[in-house]
């Protein structure tokens, strides 16, 4: 506030003030002079107060008002809410650079206290203080209008809803969808801000902040919406002192937390549902699937537990003698009737006879049925004992393998001392033993009786591994060593590049002996072969399927050999020949040549002289003669009947003293 002038410098300026509160309240009353009261003409004489009080005039008495009788409650509280309203009003002029509101805040305050909270007293109380704050503008007409805006606003719209809150107005629907809407902002202390296009300015604490009934929103005063502001008239700014509804501004939705409980009330000072329970007795459900008959007890639901229910029991009969079939809910257990005993039935089992019922059991007569049904177990080699036949059904249990090491044949030559482990039969490598099996039982090609061309051993891994190539005709085999296999079919050539090799891991388990099938080539030749590491090697051959003879083949050491045996019979088979005929006394004398055994002694023929000496001197050595004679003519021998009727003279036979047969000759 700016400082009175001395007395001496305002005899007209302090009378300023003065003619404009006279020319303000002469516009709140009839224009009639006459017609005027007191009540019209004090807020005259509280404006004249006022600006002589500004003045300094102390010739001037202040003017007095009259305190009238109040019987409003809580006028205090009232009152220091009508203050801030004043500063509210105050604030609106904050553009123009009014800053000091104590004036306005102390006026309205005072004159609530007088006045018993008269909103017309008020007002004019704040346009007087309005007129002196704004004398800075030196426009009257602006002042007039914005002090007169002020007046309005207070009351018309600040006082009535703050004085009338308790007028019934807060309980109509409009109030509910209002305090839903704007309930949360009536905390809000909003004013115009005059002088400019912005929107109302407001400050203050929201009802609520930040809750969960909003999530993810924060609540602030510089937000209130339009419709909720109360120094002009808004949809809802007449229920800006309404007690605030915190079920409505939060939303609040009392859902009771069980059947038995019914919402009682929600409290309106922070929102909290308050429930009751139900009768007791009352229908409801505990959620529990297995009980049944649920009513309210002393607000919680509850039910009776079925156990038929809570372990799915299903009553079936467990015998054919039983029938029917009840569960019990408090036990779960199922109780059946039992058929009359001596009634037949089926046990079920192969290995009875004759069932029928006894005391709800159908029970038969037990047969041996490895016995009926001749069962004999056996084993899948020498290596298993055979399992045990079970009576009962009649089935052998399964073969183990024999604990202790059993001799067995592994069927591979190659091996000896064969015995059973963990029901295979093993052996150990031979080591006489040069060849390893393929097909059936030999090493070797068995159309030609050879080895397959091109299949042996190499010194060790690395080298075959430098050596061995992809090649999809190659075959290898392997007992425990790696080995190379070089074109494992008959080719027509000689492998000439180091592409013609494969190479196969060796294996350590004594079995794993892999062969692969032999594929015949369309000349019937035999594709592979296998050999057991370190073993001599055969050299390679080249014949059949195509290939080309080589002399190389020939001048082997035991064909050599042959060769010459066979050349060295046939140049002395003549001289070997003779020599074998004068062994056994026989010449050959071409195809007329018979040989007759000798005959017995006394046999009928004339003897024949002797025609040389040597003759005589077999005879006379008594050892056995062969006589040659020359062929007779057949038609002489045989006559017209075929048949000889009698020996030639010259082949009849002689008997010769001193021999038990002769040849005759």
């Amino acid at each position: 506030a700016m400082a009175a002038p001395p007395m001496a410098l305002r005899p007209f300026a302090a009378y300023v003030p003065i003619a404009l509160c006279i020319f303000g309240a002469l516009q709140q009353v009839a224009p009639s002079m006459a017609s005027r009261r007191w009540a019209a003409s004090a807020p005259m004489a509280l404006c004249i107060f006022g600006a002589l009080r500004q003045a300094g005039a102390q010739t001037l008495a202040p003017v007095t008002t009259t305190a009238v009788p109040c019987f409003r409650p809580n006028l205090t509280r009232l009152c220091d809410q009508m203050g801030v309203e004043a500063l509210g009003a105050c604030k609106e002029y904050e553009p123009y650079g009014v800053t000091g509101c104590v004036g306005w805040v102390k006026v309205a305050k005072e004159t609530c206290m007088k006045t018993c909270a008269n909103c017309t007293q008020i007002a004019l109380g704040l346009r007087a203080e309005c007129r002196f704050s704004l004398q800075i503008l030196e426009n009257g007409a602006l002042l007039n209008r914005f002090c007169l805006e002020s007046e309005a606003s207070m009351s018309n719209f600040r006082c009535p809803i703050l004085r009338d809150k308790d007028d019934g107005r807060c309980s109509t629907p409009e109030a509910d969808i209002c305090m839903r809407d704007c309930g949360n902002f009536y905390s809000c202390q909003c004013w115009d801000q005059k002088g400019t296009s912005r929107g109302p300015a407001c400050s203050g604490f929201t009802q609520v902040g930040s809750m969960d009934a909003f999530p993810g929103q924060s609540f602030d005063c510089s937000v209130t919406p339009l419709e909720c502001v109360h120094y002009r008239p808004t949809r809802c700014g007449q229920y800006h002192y309404c007690e605030p509804d915190h079920c409505l501004i939060k939303r609040v939705q009392c859902i009771p937390p069980e059947d038995c409980m019914m919402v009682d009330t929600c409290d309106k000072s922070n929102g909290l549902c308050y429930f009751k329970y139900r009768p007791d007795g009352s229908n409801c459900s505990d959620g529990v699937y297995y009980t049944v008959n649920d009513q309210c007890i002393r607000g919680h639901c509850k039910g009776t537990p079925d156990y038929c229910i809570y372990y799915n029991v299903t009553c079936e009969p467990y015998s054919p003698c039983l029938t029917g079939g009840q569960c019990h809910p408090h036990t779960g257990r199922c109780t059946y009737e039992q058929l009359p005993d001596g009634v037949r039935c089926d046990d079920g089992r192969a290995n009875t006879l004759e069932d029928q019922c006894q005391g709800g059991s159908c029970i038969g007569n037990p047969v041996n049925l490895c016995l009926e049904r001749g069962v004999v177990c056996t084993a899948p080699n020498l290596c298993f004992d055979p399992g045990t036949c079970d009576p009962t059904t009649g089935r052998c249990s399964e073969a183990v393998a024999s604990p202790d090491p059993r001799p067995c044949d592994d069927g591979d030559p190659a091996t000896i001392d064969d015995q059973c482990i963990d029901g295979l039969c093993l052996g150990r490598l031979d080591t006489g033993v040069k060849f390893l099996t393929l097909g059936q039982g030999e090493c070797t090609d068995r159309e030609s009786g050879r080895m397959a061309r091109y299949a042996g051993d190499v010194a060790d891994e690395q080298e075959c591994l430098r050596v061995c190539t992809e090649d999809p005709q190659c075959a290898a085999y392997s007992y425990a060593f790696p080995l190379c296999s070089i074109y494992g079919t008959v080719r027509q050539r000689a492998p000439s590049t180091g592409r013609d090799w494969a190479y196969q891991e060796g294996s350590t388990i004594p079995v794993a002996i892999s062969v692969e099938k032999a594929e015949m080539t369309a000349t019937g030749q035999r594709s592979s072969t296998c050999r057991r590491k370190g073993s001599e090697s055969d050299k390679p051959k080249d014949y059949g399927a195509g290939s080309t003879f080589r002399i190389d083949d020939f001048f082997e050491p035991w064909k050599v050999a042959v060769f010459f045996v066979a050349l060295l019979l046939v140049f002395f088979s003549l001289p070997i020949m003779r020599a074998t005929e004068r062994c056994f006394c026989r010449a050959p004398t071409g195809m007329n040549t018979i040989f007759v055994d000798p005959l017995p002694e006394a046999t009928g023929f004339p003897e024949m002289p002797l025609d040389s000496p040597d003759d005589k001197l077999r005879v006379a050595a008594g050892g056995p003669q062969e006589i040659i004679a020359e062929p007779p003519v057949l038609d002489n021998a045989f006559g017209a009947a075929g048949a000889p009727d009698s020996p030639p003279p010259a082949a009849q036979q002689q008997h010769l003293p001193g021999s038990t047969g002769e040849t005759l000759q």
